[in-house]
């Protein structure tokens, strides 16, 4: 009670709470109260005890930090503290996310995030913010030396736009690589930026089939006579081991000749062959006592034995 010329002395558990001499007090500690109050004339009164509990407040905090980054098209978890006995509510930008009321948040927006948490006592608290920024992704794609190769040729594939890359099939680590298909194939790349958000690109290389060239196999000829060895029409150059650019050589001399031939396509075939030249004049007797060998063969000439 107030009246003029009344002073108090506030108490907490029979003890004088210092520097409480006001009509009123605000209690912080659970405990039982008293107030002593003494009017003008010098009498003092005390009241009955007042039995206060003070609940703890719930300290809500953020587990994911201050600040944290989110890709596009992706999404976020935000933990509140784990306290099952608590109740949560949380906010974007000052205003409650509707149906928010775990301890755990998918964040889907950029924004800034703060949690209310109600304890079993029905104490309030709200935790700092933590700003979710939306991180843009890398733009990812695959330059190539080339799309469409010969067979037995490698290319080269390099990944741009991303800090880490792996490359599909084979999950190849590295920014660049080099390649050598059998058949045509589509190659992929994940790549990755420093804030950890990813891109995909693929690029297809085609193979095309080597030219087929065939000489023949290895022969013999005589030495009255030219050879005329023939890699075959359709081809879009020639080059022989002699240095023709022909289509067909005449050859004489025993050796080992070879061709390259190239396709419209520039993909190039190969095949070679011995020649061996034999001196085909007169007679030449073997060991073999049943006959002789004649060359020319037939021969409108005589020999004698």
């Amino acid at each position: 009670n107030t009246g003029a010329g009344f002073t108090y002395k506030w108490k907490l558990d029979g003890v004088n709470i210092p520097g409480e001499t006001n009509a009123s007090y605000v209690a912080t500690e659970s405990g039982e109260y008293k107030v002593v109050v003494t009017n003008a004339a010098g009498c003092p009164a005390a009241s009955t005890a007042t039995n206060v509990t003070v609940n703890p407040v719930p300290s809500a905090h953020i587990l994911n930090g201050a600040s944290v980054g989110m890709c596009e098209d992706n999404t976020y978890l935000l933990k509140a503290n784990n306290d099952l006995t608590y109740a949560y509510q949380w906010l974007n930008n000052g205003s409650i996310v509707p149906g928010a009321t775990s301890k755990l948040l998918t964040v889907e927006n950029a924004g800034n995030y703060s949690v209310i948490e109600t304890n079993s006592f029905g104490c309030i608290d709200t935790s700092s913010v933590t700003v979710v920024i939306l991180n843009a992704n890398p733009v990812v794609d695959i330059s190539a030396s080339n799309v469409i190769i010969c067979a037995n040729d490698t290319v080269t594939l390099s990944g741009n736009g991303a800090l880490n890359y792996v490359w599909q099939p084979g999950n190849i680590a590295g920014q660049i690589i080099q390649v050598e298909p059998v058949n045509g194939t589509t190659y992929s790349v994940e790549g990755t930026d420093a804030n950890g958000c990813k891109d995909q690109d693929s690029i297809t290389i085609q193979v095309l089939p080597l030219p087929v060239v065939n000489l023949g196999n290895d022969t013999t000829i005589c030495d009255t006579l030219n050879f005329i060895l023939d890699a075959g029409s359709g081809f879009s150059s020639y080059l022989w081991s002699t240095g023709a650019t022909t289509q067909t050589i005449s050859v004489s001399v025993t050796n080992d000749y070879s061709v390259q031939v190239k396709d419209n396509n520039g993909c190039s075939g190969t095949d070679s062959l011995h020649v061996t030249v034999a001196i085909c004049t007169g007679a030449e007797l073997t060991s073999n006592e049943f006959g002789v060998n004649l060359y020319p063969n037939p021969t409108s000439g005589n020999f004698i034995l």
